[in-house]
């Protein structure tokens, strides 16, 4: 049952890596384009890090680094709650296979046309 509930709230959790990701992505582009306006204002380099201080500029640009390799970690490594599903699923229904006997004989054509037959019936009456 503990399966069940992590399934329902790794969706929001990986969509909460998706929305910090694009946030930190936005805030630093809109950082980097103030900067290259700023080249224009100020063409010495120097002025520009007199204006906002080295360190607080350096301590600024590790803290959104560290963000962003996190959110993007994040990111790539939890599924989302589809894949999540497909790849909890097969392993339950071979558990499933293994522990009841009655299962283990395969089912007739004529059982799995009515089947999907139901299925299509089920799907029909849905989009109505």
């Amino acid at each position: 049952m503990n399966e069940i509930y992590w399934l329902t709230r790794i969706g929001v959790i990986e969509e909460a890596c998706n929305i910090l990701f694009d946030t930190v992505t936005a805030i630093v582009t809109c950082g980097v384009l103030i900067f290259v306006v700023r080249l224009f204002f100020f063409p010495d380099i120097s002025d520009i890090f007199e204006f906002y201080g080295v360190r607080r500029l350096k301590k600024w640009l590790d803290v959104i680094f560290a963000i962003w390799v996190i959110s993007f970690i994040c990111k790539v490594f939890i599924p989302s709650q589809k894949d999540m599903l497909k790849i909890y699923r097969p392993g339950t229904t071979v558990d499933y296979i293994k522990s009841n006997d009655k299962v283990k004989e395969l089912p007739d054509k004529e059982q799995v046309h009515r089947i999907n037959q139901q299925d299509d019936g089920d799907k029909s009456s849905k989009d109505k």
